[in-house]
């Protein structure tokens, strides 16, 4: 039963690689990772790419979410099969915020990762430049009445 069980799970892969049976190949090399990220164009202008920074609240660490905003032109758009979308295909798109999928390290998406998304699913890379890190202590979230929350 056992052994019927393996050959199931992996057919299933195989079928739903869309390979023709064969499964994608992991990348031999350490891959950047891809992101989650959300993203959107607020009256079709520049695009708005979220990304997430540590706070305190009531003094526990938290997350909230900041933007970069960024031109089309800094920007490669595909989908989850490698087809590069149009201006015209990005605007629908992200006319409301989407979830989408982003390069950490301004290079294309191994394919191996792309095999378990929809096909069209986002996937952004972002050709300028990542700014300089810093050591910057967690930020202090404030409240309308100017307190800080520490």
């Amino acid at each position: 039963m056992r052994n019927l069980l393996q050959v199931v799970c992996v057919l299933m892969v195989c079928c739903l690689s869309g390979a023709r049976g064969q499964l994608a190949v992991k990348p031999q090399k350490p891959a950047a990772t891809p992101l989650i990220r959300e993203a959107f164009m607020p009256k079709g202008k520049d695009i708005l790419l979220s990304y997430p920074m540590e706070a305190r609240h009531n003094g526990k660490p938290v997350w909230y979410w900041k933007y970069h905003k960024r031109q089309l032109s800094d920007l490669v758009i595909t989908n989850a099969k490698g087809e590069t979308l149009t201006e015209k295909q990005i605007v629908k798109a992200l006319s409301k915020p989407t979830m989408l999928v982003l390069s950490s390290d301004g290079k294309p998406v191994h394919p191996y990762y792309l095999q378990v998304m929809k096909p069209e699913t986002l996937v952004v890379i972002d050709k300028t430049p990542p700014p300089p890190k810093t050591d910057s202590p967690p930020v202090k979230l404030e409240f309308e009445s100017g307190k800080s929350n520490e």
